[in-house]
């Protein structure tokens, strides 16, 4: 009888291990899977990755110059942001981001007042994308803009600027 006692126990034994193993190699596993997920995170965070060009290779058609009266404004998509075309009340057609520079919502065209307004914290830009007043940093980014055949078309971002969040 004390050699089926001393199987039996060495059975536990062996069986208690092996569970306390499996434990121990689980619970690793899951601190290790936990710890590069943060890590992983971390890494996103600090280096996102690039984003789509936002400027298309072709240029884009906005309208034809008739649509723009003077002090008038137009919205529209040119890649995946966001650009108002305007025609201030000297004559001169500008394409600039709707972008703000402070945290990147969209200010709106106010055509009485001859302004670009942001909503989210009061940013205000003149007719040329220069802050009047509020918290944003610097200009409204600039885009090329070319008259061809009556027809007014965005061709991308001008040399040096930069939108938000680049």
């Amino acid at each position: 009888m004390e050699n089926v006692s001393t199987f039996e126990q060495e059975k536990r034994s062996t069986h208690l291990t092996d569970r306390r193993d499996f434990l121990t190699w689980l619970l690793g596993g899951s601190l290790l899977v936990s710890t590069l997920a943060v890590a992983w995170s971390i890494i996103k965070f600090i280096a996102p990755p690039k984003s789509a060009p936002s400027s298309p290779a072709e240029a884009q058609l906005v309208a034809s110059v008739d649509e723009l009266p003077k002090g008038a404004g137009k919205e529209v998509i040119f890649g995946n942001k966001s650009v108002w075309v305007i025609q201030d009340k000297r004559g001169n057609y500008k394409a600039l981001s709707a972008i703000c520079t402070h945290l990147g919502c969209i200010a709106g065209w106010q055509q009485d007042k001859q302004i670009f307004f942001c909503p989210c914290h009061a940013g205000v830009f003149d007719d040329n994308g220069r802050v009047i007043s509020g918290p944003p940093p610097r200009p409204l980014p600039e885009y090329n803009l070319q008259i061809k055949d009556g027809k007014i078309y965005i061709t991308g971002l001008k040399e040096g600027e930069r939108l938000y969040g680049t």
